[in-house]
């Protein structure tokens, strides 16, 4: 699961629940979101589908947590809050439903078979097995 917070926010279909998991990930993620806004905005992702699927207007409740989050992310969380673009596809989670419900999630991801990849690319395309 990508969040707990997320996911409990949109079994739920808590606004309330959606607000404040998202002012926690930024006051928790600060030092870390301010390194890379990129970062920042793929955590994000999740929380903006999420106001979308429980009819809220994104950018009005990204606007109002902008308000109480560190002033360093206030611009970026507005702004992210405002694009129409955000979609499961576009930002590299999913949706997926089980018994508990439906949940965001992170695709697995096999590091060795990139790490694989990294060395077969940067060797030309030469593997042992050639």
């Amino acid at each position: 699961m990508i969040d707990g917070p997320v996911t409990e926010a949109l079994r739920l279909q808590s606004p309330d629940a959606l607000r404040a998991a998202l002012l926690r990930l930024l006051i928790d993620g600060e030092h870390d979101w301010l390194k890379d806004w990129r970062d920042l905005m793929v955590a994000m992702a999740p929380y903006h589908d999420c106001a979308t699927r429980l009819g809220l207007d994104p950018a009005a409740l990204f606007d109002d947590v902008a308000r109480q989050a560190p002033q360093a992310l206030a611009d970026t969380v507005r702004t992210f809050g405002q694009r129409t673009d955000i979609t499961p596809s576009a930002f590299g989670f999913t949706l997926t439903t089980s018994q508990d419900g439906m949940a965001y999630e992170w695709p697995e991801v096999d590091y060795d078979e990139i790490r694989e990849l990294e060395e077969w690319l940067s060797g030309g395309g030469e593997t042992s097995e050639t």
